[in-house]
């Protein structure tokens, strides 16, 4: 401090030797503290490193020393950090499935043929490190019988410029192997690259544009997440199926498929339910109402809405024929937790609490099948809920 204070003429009145002993000093000091302590503090690598960069210190000077030390950080921390896993899920339409219950035989296709559907779910942040690492791993994933890849940056943190280059090769090894490749919640600046490289994507969202399998065989896809292409594919691999049917399914079908009851018994349990029609964009649901009947879809597409606030909603889940809505609401006797808004014209079969409490007293052998095929509905979309927290434990 009185150095500074007075000025560096000062050093001309104090003795050499004794500011030649304070430098030896403190190098004594800083080689006992990054050359013999820090062996005990440093794994083998680090330590050895650091010896490396004092022998260049003697050799070459500091410069020289410097220069070596930042490639040589930068090297490891491309090498730790290109080991991190950036896949957070990679699974097929098996066990993964989008918010859309479908009709039983539908759900059985989709358990069989599910196998086609790869959906990989990314986190972190991709540079050239961990992108080319992807790239390769992903390699294994379209191999057949996998048909649709599904790529998610949903939470994906950030990229870099190279994550787009491993994406274009990414692209090219789709194309080779006739895989159609799906990429959600794309980063604006990603896609800007990668449309500067020269890959057209084509946007779910873009009224003017149908994607279709052929139009995608040369280009990518975007939507807005996962559960929305996941949606997309589940549609066309059951469109490609020979055993889909029409988008109709009589009450008597859904009865006799659920159930498993005679066609005799069918008709004594049809009569206690009441046919609606609901045009396009009308609410037969609304969220906060008194629950007193449940609805089987018959044909069109329902879907769920959990109501945020004005004029604010969250899709829980599509609602496609051949299945039942509002049951819950009925056993507890509660008010509806959600609201449900026809997609296109629906036919529904409704069966009010009233209508239950009838088939109750006189009819108690149905009753107990049907609360039997409501049980049997909610223990499989428990089980399909538990397969989905299994895969992202």
């Amino acid at each position: 401090l009185f150095v500074c204070l007075a000025g560096s003429a000062i050093w001309s009145f104090l003795p050499l030797p004794a500011v030649g002993a304070v430098l030896v000093y403190q190098g004594m000091v800083f080689m006992d503290k990054w050359l013999i302590s820090s062996r005990k503090r440093f794994n083998q690598l680090d330590y050895q490193v650091i010896a490396l960069i004092f022998a260049v210190i003697l050799i070459n000077g500091f410069l020289t020393a410097v220069l070596l030390g930042t490639l040589i950080t930068i090297l490891m921390f491309v090498r730790q950090y290109s080991k991190l896993k950036v896949i957070y899920l990679n699974t097929d339409a098996r066990t993964l499935r989008s918010q859309v219950e479908r009709p039983l035989r539908h759900q059985k296709a989709l358990e069989k043929y599910g196998d086609r559907v790869r959906i990989v779910r990314l986190k972190g942040f991709l540079f050239f490190g961990t992108a080319y690492s992807l790239l390769e791993e992903l390699k294994s994933s379209m191999e057949p019988p996998c048909v649709f890849l599904i790529l998610d940056f949903g939470r994906v943190s950030g990229c870099d410029s190279s994550t787009a280059n491993a994406l274009m090769r990414l692209h090219q090894d789709c194309q080779q192997n006739k895989v159609l490749l799906l990429l959600t919640a794309v980063p604006p600046d990603l896609k800007e690259v990668l449309e500067g490289s020269g890959m057209t994507i084509l946007d779910d969202s873009d009224d003017q544009v149908r994607l279709n399998t052929k139009v995608l065989m040369k280009n990518a896809g975007q939507f807005v997440d996962w559960d929305r292409a996941l949606e997309w594919c589940e549609n066309e691999l059951l469109n490609r199926l020979p055993s889909n049917e029409s988008g109709e399914y009589p009450l008597e079908s859904i009865l006799r498929e659920r159930m498993d009851i005679m066609p005799y018994e069918v008709v004594h349990l049809v009569r206690y339910f009441e046919p609606v029609n609901v045009k396009v964009g009308e609410y037969f649901i609304k969220q906060g109402d008194a629950a007193d009947s449940m609805y089987l879809i018959t044909k069109g597409k329902v879907e769920i809405q959990l109501e945020m606030g004005e004029d604010a909603h969250k899709r829980i889940k599509t609602m496609m024929p051949g299945t039942i809505i509002g049951e819950m609401g009925v056993y507890t006797n509660g008010t509806r937790t959600a609201s449900a808004k026809a997609m296109e014209n629906t036919q529904l079969m409704k069966l009010s609490e009233r209508s239950l409490l009838d088939m109750e007293a006189n009819n108690q052998l149905m009753a107990v099948r049907l609360h039997r095929f409501v049980v049997m509905l909610l223990a499989e979309r428990l089980s399909s809920s538990n397969k989905v927290l299994q895969e992202f434990i």
